[in-house]
């Protein structure tokens, strides 16, 4: 079975994440949705333990840090991902380098 996974922050852009999961799950394909707290290591490790191998497409909600965690994710598993930006500045949309915070604040480029 087909399966999309919806990432999206836990602000407005939640209800947006819950509006594109009722009209994919209308096509007949599962839906499901994760809240996400930002752009670290741990939250892609958290999302590596949630998100099953067998999904067919991620589908990013939001700013940054949400679109920047589902490019690490789909490069990761070698899986399409749809962004759907909600902050104007964000350059991450035309870009392949997801920038993540590890443990202490310090940035990697993945």
């Amino acid at each position: 079975p087909r399966s999309v996974w919806i990432l999206s922050g836990a602000g407005a852009t939640s209800a947006i994440a819950a509006d594109f999961q009722r009209g994919i799950e209308s096509a007949g394909i599962a839906a499901h949705h994760a809240e996400l707290e930002g752009g670290t290591g741990r939250e892609l490790d958290k999302l590596r333990a949630l998100i099953p191998v067998a999904t067919n497409c991620l589908l990013a909600v939001g700013g940054g840090s949400v679109i920047d965690l589902a490019k690490a994710l789909a490069a990761e598993r070698e899986l399409p991902v749809v962004v759907v930006p909600t902050a104007l500045a964000s350059d991450c949309i035309g870009s392949p380098i997801s920038v993540l915070v590890e443990t202490g604040g310090r940035k990697i480029s993945v």
